[in-house]
């Protein structure tokens, strides 16, 4: 919530808390209840304790479909099809589950600082520390998701311009999933009826979609 540039609202949550930040903060955004977290400690309660109960609101599925399709993240809580398989999700991230992941963090972080590392000039490395921490995460997320090292793999990625440039998979992620927010700005009518987000209107919608179906397909031949 501290980078502004990633979250369009964050500006106006910052000025009005100031530095006292609480844990969680709800907002109710475009009709759709919201809750964002500022420390590690919330997360517990919406991955352990909540996951297997809670239901996306229609918007969050809406915003997500061409990425997550209907799975075990995105699914009704109430369809009884899928009530084990959520509370299997859940169950991934117990204390046992946790311990057997701390190998795989260490190695991608170690393995991330070492690329850091080895661009540095003179001796010196300069790195910003927010796109670093951010990157850092998604590289992490990626290989416990993946496979250890798969978050490193590159695939292309379209830029909304038609020009096409390859990126690792946690960078790919990280950037299509920032693009929800620019497929806002770039249809302002979207925030009012967010079924406009099923097509391909703009540059950037289309750009989305091919992303969407390259990260899908490979992530598809790792399974």
């Amino acid at each position: 919530m501290r980078d502004n540039t990633r979250v369009p609202i964050t500006p106006a949550i910052i000025e009005y808390f100031s530095d006292n930040l609480p844990g969680k903060v709800g907002l109710w955004l475009f009709g759709t209840p919201s809750i964002l977290f500022n420390n590690v400690a919330s997360l517990n309660e919406i991955y352990v304790t909540k996951n297997a109960y809670h239901t996306k609101h229609e918007n969050e599925r809406l915003f997500g479909e061409p990425l997550l399709f209907n799975n075990i993240v995105s699914m009704d809580t109430a369809d009884p099809k899928y009530k084990a398989k959520r509370k299997s999700l859940s169950a991934a991230f117990l204390k046992a589950k946790i311990r057997s992941m701390m190998g795989m963090v260490k190695s991608t972080t170690l393995r991330f600082f070492k690329d850091i590392q080895d661009k540095a000039v003179d001796g010196v490395t300069v790195a910003d520390l927010n796109d670093t921490t951010c990157a850092l995460q998604a590289h992490i997320i990626t290989c416990i998701l993946l496979g250890e090292g798969e978050s490193f793999v590159e695939i292309d990625y379209h830029n909304k311009d038609g020009s096409v440039k390859k990126v690792t998979i946690a960078e790919h992620i990280d950037s299509t999933l920032n693009s929800f927010f620019a497929r806002l700005n770039d249809n302002i009518f979207a925030l009012i009826y967010p079924s406009l987000l099923k097509y391909q209107i703009t540059a950037t919608d289309r750009a989305f979609f091919k992303n969407c179906h390259i990260l899908r397909a490979h992530i598809k031949q790792v399974i």
